[in-house]
């Protein structure tokens, strides 16, 4: 449930459990700058993929510091709406699991590029793909992804349970060691934008420490709400930042777009490093 991982979290940073949205603290030598990633080149099809392998040349998977994409055995995603591929097809409002960005396989790189469509460019065999669409109940155990619509950071440890228990019934605890687990969260929108609110610190927390227990080897990437580049942007589809520059609420989603809040959160929160297991965040503004 969680438990130790937040227990040893409160012994690391003289904190509880609960969240902390109004802590200014930051990394050392972290900037409050807006930091803008911007891509030089990119792929459209296999034709345009030219990632080599590395398995040929370099031994790779013993731990996270030598992962490479190869090493990656079975992909899984958690979250919100996004990750559930919902809005993804105009004419009805379905979950388009096999279409979401995080896990979906249908058709191949050529047709549809999402991470599962790059990582069987170098591993043929991977498992947990999504395929179809429906909600989360409808969709057989086999496909890991256990986001839905409509639900919030404090949905996430209950997602975490459901994904280990998958996972479980799919292989025995041995073949989990064996194995490389990519997990991604995405989440933040729904209490964004309808709510005015940033995410749930606690919920973050016990939903790793759930991961953490319950799969061996994982690499989990924590995906904030979709990049808006600005809050004036996200003035389109986002109530939160209609509100009036003076406001408390203005001052939150200006906080939440530039400061980086779920790298601040992961940097105070972070667990003990382990070999087989760790976190990394995106922030809005690094997400094009």
């Amino acid at each position: 449930d969680g438990t130790d991982f937040d227990r040893n979290t409160e012994q690391k940073t003289g904190q509880s459990a609960e969240d902390d949205d109004n802590d200014d603290d930051d990394p050392p030598g972290a900037k409050k700058d807006v930091v803008n990633v911007h891509i030089s080149s990119a792929f459209s099809n296999k034709q345009s993929f030219s990632c080599p392998l590395a398995k040929p040349l370099l031994h790779t998977g013993g731990t996270l510091a030598d992962l490479s994409p190869e090493d990656i055995d079975i992909v899984a995603a958690m979250g919100d709406a996004l990750p559930a591929g919902r809005g993804l097809w105009e004419v009805v409002d379905v979950e388009f699991r096999g279409a979401s960005f995080p896990i979906g396989g249908d058709a191949n790189i050529d047709g549809l590029v999402t991470f599962p469509n790059i990582l069987l460019e170098f591993n043929e065999r991977l498992e947990g793909i999504s395929h179809g669409m429906g909600r989360r109940d409808r969709m057989p155990d086999y496909q890991l992804n256990v986001a839905q619509s409509e639900t919030e950071t404090e949905d996430l440890p209950e997602q975490a349970v459901e994904l280990v228990r998958r996972l479980h019934s799919l292989m025995s605890l041995h073949e989990l060691r064996r194995k490389w687990t990519l997990v991604t969260i995405a989440t933040g929108t729904e209490e964004f934008c309808n709510r005015c609110d940033t995410p749930s610190h606690s919920s973050i927390r016990r939903a790793l420490g759930i991961l953490r227990k319950g799969i061996p080897r994982a690499f989990v990437v924590l995906l904030g709400p979709v990049h808006t580049h600005s809050v004036r942007r996200a003035e389109k589809f986002c109530d939160c930042a209609k509100v009036s520059k003076e406001s408390q609420q203005h001052r939150r989603a200006t906080d939440f777009f530039s400061r980086g809040y779920l790298r601040k959160m992961m940097y105070k929160n972070r667990p003990r490093t382990i070999m087989d297991h760790t976190c990394k965040t995106r922030t809005p503004s690094e997400q094009k």
